[in-house]
Order: C-alpha cells, then sequence, then structure tokens
C-alpha cells in the first residue's frame, strides 16, 4: 500500500539524492527571496526562514543559499495602507505558517505564494488591531493571507482556525478602553470584516430609590454631562472575556438635585440595556440610573409671594393685584400675617400693585421672596 511522505521527509531524500560530487563542490548561491500573493503582488515584511538552520529572512530579502532542494517555512503579511511601511506581520498569539520546498538551480529569484482576500474591514467607532498587540487601526482595505486549510493543509500555528483579532469600544465616535478578542477565518471569498460592537440605546434619567425620575438631577460619563430624558448608546460591559480599564463597568458622577448632594459610582451595561447595579448609594440616599425616562416638561410657571407691612408690621386684609407677562390679572387679599402667594404665574416680568388701606399710605415695597 502507497504512503503519502512528509514534505519535511521528502526534502531529506532527494537532498540524498541530488548530492553528486560535482554540485557539492559548487559554492553558495546569491538569490532574492520573494513571497507573494496569487496575482504576483508582493508580501512585503513576510518572513521566510530555512529549516534546520537559523537562518531567516523578511522579504523581499537577498539570501546566500546552497545549491540543490530546500525546505522553508513561510510566515505570510497583511498587506494595508494603515500599517507602518504599508504591511504588518501579526505576533503572538496570532501565529501562521506552512513548509515550502524549493530547489536552488542558479535562478535569480525563489518566490513563494500565499493566496490572499482583499477584504474591507469595517468596526463600531473604537478599532481594530491584532489581539495581544495594542496598535488600533480605522475601517480601511487591506490584503489579508487566507487561512484556508483546504489550500494549504500544512498550515499551522495558532491562527490556522483565524485570525485572531482585537476589537475596541466607542463612546459617541471616541474609543475607549474596553476591548474583546475574535477570531477570523479569511479565505478566497472573504470580502469584509465588520466588527460590531453590542449596544444599548435608551434615553436615561437619575432615579431615586424608589425608582423615581428626579427633576433637575443629571449625571455625567466620558466627560459629558446628561439629563433627564436624553438619548445616550452604551457599549455592553457584561461579558467576562472583555478586557480594558472599563471591563468591570463604566465610571458616573451622579448629580441627585436632592439634599444628599453628588456622589460616584461604576455601572456595568448589560446586554437588554439595564445597568447594574440598579441602586447605589450617594451621602446615605438611594440613586440609580434607568432607561425610560422621559424629558421633563419644561417649566413655564412660577410662585410670587410676600409680605405688606404697615408700621413695620404685617398688615392683614390688604387689597393686592398681579398683571402677569401675558397682561393676565390676579387679586388676592393678604392673609393674617400680611402675606400673598399668587401661584402658577406664567414666566416673564409682572407687576404687583398694593391698595393702600385707608389711613396709610404708601412707603416702598418689601423685597419679595
Amino acid at each position: 500500500m502507497d504512503r503519502m511522505l512528509p514534505l519535511r521527509a521528502l526534502a531529506a531524500l532527494l537532498l540524498l539524492g541530488v548530492a553528486t560530487p560535482a554540485r557539492a563542490q559548487m559554492g553558495p548561491m546569491t538569490v532574492t527571496l520573494r513571497v507573494v500573493d496569487q496575482n504576483g503582488q508582493e508580501l512585503t515584511g513576510s518572513k521566510v526562514s530555512l529549516v534546520g538552520g537559523e537562518l531567516s529572512w523578511e522579504t523581499p530579502a537577498t539570501a546566500s543559499l546552497d545549491f540543490g532542494p530546500q525546505l522553508f517555512t513561510v510566515e505570510p503579511a497583511f498587506q494595508g495602507a494603515m500599517f507602518p511601511n504599508g504591511w504588518h506581520r501579526p505576533a503572538a498569539p496570532n501565529g501562521l505558517v506552512r513548509d515550502e520546498f524549493l530547489f536552488v538551480d542558479g535562478s535569480p529569484e525563489l518566490v513563494i505564494v500565499w493566496n490572499t482576500a482583499q477584504v474591507a474591514i469595517s468596526d463600531a467607532g473604537g478599532g481594530w488591531g491584532f489581539e495581544g498587540e495594542g496598535a488600533w487601526y480605522g475601517p480601511g482595505s487591506v490584503s489579508a493571507p487566507v487561512t484556508d486549510e483546504s489550500v494549504y493543509n500544512s498550515m499551522s500555528g495558532p491562527s490556522r482556525d483565524g485570525w485572531r483579532f482585537g476589537v475596541r469600544a466607542a463612546f459617541d465616535g471616541q474609543a475607549i478602553d474596553l476591548t474583546r478578542a475574535e477570531a477570523r477565518e479569511v479565505d478566497g471569498s472573504t470580502t469584509g470584516l465588520s466588527f460590531e460592537w453590542r449596544q444599548s440605546a435608551c434615553n436615561m434619567g437619575v432615579v431615586d430609590g424608589t425608582g423615581a425620575p428626579i427633576r433637575g438631577a443629571t449625571w455625567t460619563m466620558f466627560g459629558h454631562t446628561f439629563a433627564a430624558g436624553d438619548a445616550i448608546t452604551l457599549p455592553a460591559t457584561d461579558d467576562p472575556s472583555y478586557g480594558g480599564a472599563l471591563a468591570a463597568g463604566i465610571p458616573a458622577t451622579l448629580f441627585t438635585n436632592t439634599a444628599n448632594g453628588t456622589g460616584n459610582a461604576t455601572f456595568e451595561v448589560n446586554e437588554g440595556g439595564s445597568l447594574s447595579p440598579a441602586f447605589v448609594e450617594v451621602n446615605g440616599g438611594s440613586f440609580g440610573l434607568r432607561c425610560g425616562v422621559a424629558p421633563f416638561p419644561p417649566v413655564t410657571t412660577g410662585t410670587l409671594d410676600g409680605t405688606v407691612l404697615a408700621d413695620g408690621k404685617p398688615k392683614p386684609g390688604v387689597s393686592v393685584t398681579l398683571l402677569d407677562a401675558g397682561n393676565g390679572t390676579h387679586e388676592l387679599t393678604t392673609d393674617a400675617v400680611g402675606g400673598f402667594v399668587f401661584t402658577n404665574v406664567p414666566e416673564g416680568a409682572a407687576t404687583v400693585t398694593i391698595k393702600v388701606p385707608a389711613g396709610y399710605h404708601a412707603l416702598k415695597p418689601s423685597p419679595a421672596r
């Protein structure tokens, strides 16, 4: 029964078979090593190493090689305008290599082919990169070496099941320190890779311990201040595989507009859009951030009150008239302590007129409270 010989074993037999006295006396030959794609485009920055030795080259490169069959390993590089020098060969935890048998026969070039796909990459606004490297790139097009084992069944390395990418989240179009890893296969049919981030969008507001929204309360996240009912889109943080400083949650400052004042808290953003914890303590009070809060209607009316004094003492029973900004007239009589209160007064300038009681004359108005 015939059996297939491993590539490296076959190379060893060929090396034994071609060694002749004449050829053994030939010195090293200078050749140019190149790695190209299926269209002949240079895959600059690819690494070629000589099996059984310590020699390696970053292609294209000039090498001095002995005559005869040689076994190499090749590690392909991505090509793209976003990379420094126009190329990038992903480092660990990525890694993709295969063996390539070549015959050094005096030709000026040794060319190794690694198929690629022209891939348009998009992201959620925070950027993409390669897992573990910490470098981030924007949307763009790359020539990506294929990881298709049906094309190269001798591939090995952690990327043989897909390139290991890094994805970074964004808030309001700005990248934030929240990341995840994602493996993607690339084959000849791959034309695009879209890296999304699960997000929750809602109208949010500060609530008290009963879940009721608080008028005038605000909160700050990422340097932005929001009020009740403002629309906000937050990236999810609830996956234990996420990394970065924000993997434990998003810091916020709550301005409660109550006697409890201001406090800081960190909220995890869950899949359904809710935040955890539901409530946090702020100076002895319970408060939270909640989706589904509607904006408060604007305040268009107010209260105007004052006190009428006679001989320095409160004067009850005095007639007081208010002319509001809409030319509406309101009348009332001061109470037992000389006070008057006009409610639901339209916003704007108002005039208060006091009818001076018999036996008195007007001196000056008392400041309104």
